[in-house]
Formats: C-alpha cells, sequence, structure tokens
C-alpha cells in the first residue's frame, strides 16, 4: 500500500468519526430536546390536576 492510500484511508476513517460524532451529537440534542418537552408537559399536566381540584370544589 503506497503512503497516499494510507494517507487516504486514514483521512476516512477520521471523517467517518467525525460522522459518527455528529450523528450522536444530534441524537443526543434530539434527547436533550425531548426530556425538556416531557418536564413541559408534566408540569402542565399538574397544573391542569390542580385546577380540576380547584373546580370540583
Amino acid at each position: 500500500m503506497s503512503s497516499a492510500d494510507q494517507e487516504k484511508n486514514l483521512n476516512d476513517s477520521g471523517n467517518n468519526s467525525i460522522s459518527e460524532n455528529i450523528k450522536e451529537l444530534s441524537f443526543a440534542d434530539q434527547l436533550e430536546r425531548a426530556n425538556r418537552e416531557i418536564l413541559h408537559l408534566q408540569k402542565q399536566i399538574k397544573s391542569l390536576k390542580e385546577s380540576n381540584i380547584r373546580l370540583k370544589k
């Protein structure tokens, strides 16, 4: 294998690693957003339950 081939292989593997890191970051960002949305919805549910209790009285 020539040194040019070795360098190309190193570059290709480096690019794959960067691509994988971007996918992982993207997935982590999606999880973080989903968790924030879940917390927001939980707060809304709690507020609605409290309102419902007040209305029943």
